[in-house]
């Protein structure tokens, strides 16, 4: 508990600095104004909603772990497992490229394919996370994280490149399309193809969209108290607003990271870190419903009424979660690794363990007894 008199002078001082930077408030609220006029509705459009999403790395927490594994899986929204590789944070980078060909050259999976539609032959070539020391294994400690990212985009361009759709399609990636996990001018490939591929599709008369969205939005964070001040979004049925650049950049820790203007886009800039045009989305009918930041892929942005209808689509169905689209909420829940899961996985660690401890296995069945956490006692 904290002292009452600690608590006064907290109070104060909290109030006092506020108070001394009211002109941010203000500052915020001018910056979201111009947005009311630009609000428009969202109409309804039926489509095929298809989303791909990682299992959460930061729920992959074995009790017992010496070898500090990690599972990279993506599933889809109808449950297709479409990637799995169990790692370790000390695998070697060059075997895990290896793995991804074939003893021709030929690409095995998602992420072989990548790196031949790049034109890159190792992971270190693909991106800067994944330097190796002279043994082979990663200098970045968290490198995993960065791998599974280069998955997701993996399984994306397969999912895109290596199917046909019979109906509409709308493509789900799981956060918004923007990463600086690869090298320059890596990425600005990978849209390229993308692009192509929905034009192809255009002359089958199918569309296929793309965006991203994210659940958490350091943009919408920021800006969500003025935007209900200034009534932005706060409308009796479902609404959309594009986000300036300007407003990404004044928030964005690093400015490349932000949506490119116009400009910026005429001049080809900051295309190696960027594929999407972001906006602020609300799915409900109530005005208090909640908004959603979205990124269209930037090559469909003028299209951005459609694919937002298509997304009404499927956001309207949404459950647990209401108005967040059903096909990313259904591709969560497959892919999440829980329980049983994790139970079965966990006596697979302890087996493998114990052929390696050979004579000196009880010691196994005597740590497995012991408590994991005795420091929760102090509660």
């Amino acid at each position: 508990m904290i002292d009452p008199a600690t608590l006064t002078d907290l109070r104060s001082s909290i109030k006092e600095e506020i108070l001394a930077e009211r002109s941010l408030l203000e500052e915020l609220i001018e910056d979201v104004k111009p947005l009311k006029s630009r609000q428009h509705r969202i109409a309804p459009r039926s489509s095929t909603a298809v989303a791909m999403v990682g299992t959460d790395g930061g729920n992959n927490s074995f009790v017992f772990d010496p070898f500090d594994l990690h599972i990279v899986r993506i599933v889809d929204s109808s449950r297709n497992e479409l990637f799995v590789k169990v790692l370790s944070s000390q695998s070697s980078i060059d075997r895990l490229s290896k793995s991804h060909f074939d003893h021709h050259g030929r690409a095995t999976d998602v992420v072989g394919a990548l790196m031949e539609a790049v034109g890159v032959r190792h992971l270190r070539e693909l991106s800067h996370m994944l330097g190796t020391d002279s043994k082979g294994r990663a200098k970045n400690r968290g490198w995993i994280y960065d791998y599974r990212q280069i998955v997701e985009w993996a399984v994306l361009l397969s999912l895109i490149l290596q199917k046909e759709y019979g109906t509409d399609t709308l493509f789900l990636f799981d956060g918004l399309l923007r990463t600086k996990v690869f090298f320059p001018g890596i990425f600005p490939k990978i849209q390229k193809l993308i692009a192509q591929k929905f034009e192809e599709a255009k002359k089958s008369k199918r569309h296929l969209y793309l965006c991203g969205i994210a659940k958490k939005n350091k943009l919408l964070t920021r800006y969500r108290l003025a935007m209900l001040g200034q009534k932005v979004l706060h409308t009796p049925y479902p609404s959309f607003v594009e986000v300036p650049p300007k407003l990404e950049k004044k928030t964005y820790e690093w400015e490349e990271f932000a949506a490119r203007s116009d400009e910026e886009i005429e001049r080809d800039q900051l295309k190696d870190f960027v594929a999407g045009r972001l906006f602020f989305a609300k799915f409900g009918p109530k005005s208090l419903d909640p908004i959603w930041a979205v990124d269209i892929f930037d090559h469909q942005k003028d299209r951005a009424p459609q694919i937002l209808g298509h997304l009404l689509f499927d956001a309207a169905q949404g459950f647990p979660v209401p108005y967040y689209p059903l096909a990313l909420q259904k591709a969560h829940e497959y892919a999440a690794l829980v329980d049983f899961d994790y139970d079965l996985l966990q006596s697979q660690i302890y087996e493998a363990v114990r052929e390696i401890l050979h004579e000196e296995r009880d010691v196994l069945d005597i740590f497995a007894l012991l408590d994991k956490d005795p420091a929760k006692e102090r509660y």
